[in-house]
């Protein structure tokens, strides 16, 4: 198991560029200090594979980055796709992004999501469907889009901001690679 803890967080360096530890927790469904421990145990092993950023609060390549288990992107990929069941425009990651949008904004419309994602009519109903069962609390107000039914405390907003901006990076750049990997085909 810690071989293919290990495995995540190299996949998601090689593939997005960066992790943050809630990535693991959620991933890999264990505990925050679980977590801890697997990115210490990472680093330890490879430590110029990954420092942490404290200004984007996320763990990033390392400048001398040397894949222990992955040959190239390729396979980093088609671990996350395979193994991990990450697919291109990871609901993970599309959720983070939805909560972080709906905390700064106070709503997410489905033109906002259609355009954030750039997916079709279709695609928009099942994000939101999927994302309405994941969220229990979340409704969906008329002109308005996807809200939470509370205010939510003025402290999340950074949080929220810098979630989205991660999440929208990691969309970005895995979908990025999966585009340059499957055209060289």
């Amino acid at each position: 198991m810690k071989k293919l803890r290990f495995a995540l967080i190299e996949a998601l360096i090689i593939t997005s560029g960066s992790f943050q530890r809630n990535d693991l927790i959620t991933m890999m469904k264990m505990s925050s200090a679980k977590a801890t421990r697997t990115i210490s145990f990472y680093q330890e092993k490879s430590p110029t594979n990954i420092r942490y950023d404290s200004s984007e609060k996320c763990y990033v390549k390392g400048e001398e980055f040397v894949p222990v288990l992955f040959d190239d992107e390729r396979h980093a990929l088609q671990f996350l796709k395979d193994i991990m069941g990450y697919e291109d425009g990871d609901k993970t990651f599309r959720n983070n992004a939805i909560t972080a949008w709906i905390l700064n904004n106070g709503s997410m419309s489905r033109a906002e999501i259609k355009s954030v994602f750039l997916f079709e009519d279709a695609q928009v109903t099942r994000t939101v469907a999927d994302y309405k069962k994941l969220m229990p609390t979340v409704k969906t107000e008329s002109g308005k889009g996807l809200c939470f039914p509370k205010p939510v405390k003025e402290s999340n907003y950074t949080y929220a901001s810098r979630r989205l901006k991660n999440s929208i990076n990691r969309l970005a750049s895995f979908n990025a690679t999966a585009a340059q990997i499957y055209n060289e085909n």
